[in-house]
């Protein structure tokens, strides 16, 4: 689902394919997928809704985006119980205000509410965040003023009952990182109470180029239950293991000392963590994932590895050439190289990077088109063999039968669709391809424009 000024791709594992079932909708700003509660071993299914809505003021904006979300989630509880959450682009500002409301007991009690159970859930549901010691009150380091995107999402929050993530869990917990150009929080996780208890890690990144210019990847991991898949276990590799050698302990030791820029880093981001007044779990795991990446590279370079069975990909892109590989290759190590040393100038190699990598890999892909396209016009007017040669390779083993249409279907399906405009045009088609001394190729070629009239019409 895309728009011109951004969209929504949902991508899983083929293995869950039967713990998914995606949900057809009736707005354009939202993708509905439901969860098996097997996966969680929750009591009910999980409703997850991938959102995209254009930046407000935009020719693309739309003040009912949120109405229309907000209207899909009531109807799926009125179905069911489930539980609920929405992960996406909302270019919605909230700034630090409330995404609940705290329940007034004299209004409770003057209405006679407060033995209605369902009710009094309804309106105490924020107190489950109290439980799990998880804070109300969010904070954020978006100076930016509340726009009214923000107010409807705090809106729909309210009254779905569901929590902004943002600064409320895992290593975002009191920090509230923007999510947008550095300066801005456009980008959330919301859910319902109680899924809450199943996030494992809650992350904002640093902006990937690949993915985006401007926005952090939200990166999230919930606990899940083990879920055994039949037939679905694929080796591709198989994990190599190095062993060690004491008499080769000594260049072990000059290996690691040969690591100069690396070791400088980690030491300085000791001294700092150590001047520091306050430091993060997260600020102290990245050191020792650092400090233990130095030492297993260093064992991988000292000593002799025991050389692991590979298995060659089936699937390699033809388009992917070595100067894609190349420019992937420069692009990664730059991205490594600033996330050992932030700096204006790795940072500016980087973006150098991911964009020449963008741009190589392009054009890679449309020369490749281009010169695919040009060699199945010319082999389908000279050599007809070549041609279906070029066809029947879209069509390689390994692909899912199951999905493959044949011609014959296609055909009849289409002539019992529309078999009185085939009756109108066939006397004058045949005609033609009845015409004798007519190559191969064209009478191919009328059988095409049959199936390309059928189809204007």
């Amino acid at each position: 689902m895309c728009k011109k000024s951004g969209g929504i791709a949902v991508i899983y594992k083929k293995s869950s394919e039967t713990s998914l079932a995606f949900i057809s909708s009736e707005s354009q700003f939202v993708q509905w997928m439901k969860v098996s509660k097997n996966i969680f071993g929750l009591q009910n299914d999980v409703i997850v809704g991938c959102i995209y809505i254009p930046p407000e003021g935009s020719k693309y904006s739309n003040l009912e985006a949120f109405d229309e979300i907000e209207n899909e989630l009531m109807s799926f509880k009125k179905v069911s119980d489930v539980h609920t959450a929405l992960i996406g682009d909302f270019n919605a500002k909230t700034g630090i205000l409330n995404d609940f409301v705290l329940a007034d007991e004299t209004l409770l009690d003057l209405f006679h509410l407060d033995t209605d159970n369902e009710i009094i859930s309804y309106m105490l549901d924020y107190e489950n965040l109290k439980s799990y010691n998880i804070p109300l009150q969010r904070v954020t380091q978006c100076s930016c003023q509340p726009n009214t995107y923000g107010y409807k999402l705090l809106n729909c929050c309210k009254k779905m009952n569901m929590y902004i993530a943002n600064s409320r869990i895992g290593v975002d917990k009191g920090v509230g990182k923007t999510t947008c150009k550095n300066t801005s929080v456009v980008d959330y996780l919301l859910l319902s109470s109680k899924l809450f208890t199943l996030v494992k890690e809650f992350e904002i990144q640093q902006v990937d180029p690949l993915l985006s210019d401007v926005h952090s990847a939200i990166h999230i991991t919930l606990k899940s239950q083990s879920v055994s898949h039949e037939n679905n276990s694929v080796t591709s590799y198989q994990t190599s293991k190095t062993r060690w050698h004491d008499n080769k302990r000594n260049q072990f030791v000059n290996t690691v000392h040969n690591k100069k820029e690396q070791l400088s880093a980690i030491l300085n981001d000791l001294h700092n963590l150590h001047s520091s007044d306050h430091c993060t779990q997260h600020e102290i795991d990245t050191v020792v994932d650092n400090i233990g990446e130095i030492l297993v590279s260093s064992a991988n370079d000292t000593f002799v590895k025991n050389r692991g069975t590979t298995t060659q990909r089936t699937n390699k892109k033809p388009w992917y050439t070595k100067k894609c590989y190349d420019a992937r290759k420069k692009f990664h190590k730059a991205r490594k190289q600033y996330s050992l040393h932030k700096n204006e100038t790795n940072h500016k190699k980087l973006l150098d990077f991911s964009k020449q990598y963008k741009q190589i890999t392009n054009k890679a892909y449309n020369d490749y088109q281009f010169n695919l396209e040009s060699k199945i016009r010319n082999t389908s007017k000279i050599n007809g063999r070549e041609f279906w040669k070029i066809l029947n390779n879209f069509n390689k083993k390994g692909n899912d039968d199951s999905n493959i249409i044949s011609m014959e279907s296609l055909y009849n399906y289409f002539k019992d669709l529309n078999m009185n405009d085939i009756d109108e045009c066939s006397n004058d088609i045949d005609k033609l391809l009845l015409v004798p001394n007519q190559s191969f190729d064209k009478k191919l070629m009328m059988e095409i424009l049959r199936y390309m009239k059928i189809l204007n019409k």
